[in-house]
């Protein structure tokens, strides 16, 4: 019986060793996606951006990956997502990858703003939308970090509620 009473232990050990790493692992893979939980009446509700994990180069063209997650147990109604793009960056254009929805976008003196309207994302799934931007800089600039900010909301995610920053450097 001693026997019996020491494997149990043993795996026991073993699966908590194995949740924590599991655990840790999960948290170095998060690299360069930034993402906000909300719950939402039932839901939680997730902004991600994934953006290049190094410096891009001035007037090359880079994109920016926006995902809007319902991971919670409600169907989330109105899902929309605002971007902000800070000047140097200029949006070249942005479409919607996957399912129904609609894409806006503008470029001013501040910097580019972009507006997707993914309509309803079901529970435990996702929209997603690709942006295809650009930086331009003066001759005297280099390295320019600019924060990309975005902000989902639906019927059921109040403003503020999920929001997500990334940060691009751009260099000559």
């Amino acid at each position: 019986m001693p026997v019996k009473t020491f494997r149990i232990r043993l795996n026991c050990r073993a699966a908590m060793l194995a949740l924590g790493l599991a655990a840790a692992a999960a948290v170095v893979a998060c690299d360069h996606n930034d993402t906000d939980t909300t719950p939402t009446g039932g839901s939680l509700a997730q902004v991600e951006m994934g953006v290049p994990d190094g410096p891009v180069t001035n007037q090359q063209s880079f994109n920016i990956d926006v995902k809007a997650r319902d991971g919670g147990f409600s169907v989330l109604h109105g899902t929309r997502v605002h971007l902000v793009l800070p000047n140097p960056l200029v949006v070249e254009g942005a479409d919607v990858n996957d399912g129904p929805g609609t894409v806006t976008f503008s470029n001013g003196v501040s910097g580019g703003i972009v507006d997707f309207d993914f309509g309803s994302v079901d529970k435990f799934s996702q929209k997603s939308g690709t942006i295809h931007a650009h930086g331009v800089l003066q001759p005297t600039q280099n390295n320019v970090k600019v924060t990309v900010t975005a902000e989902m909301t639906s019927d059921e995610v109040d403003p503020g509620d999920a929001v997500a920053e990334e940060d691009v450097t751009i260099q000559q």
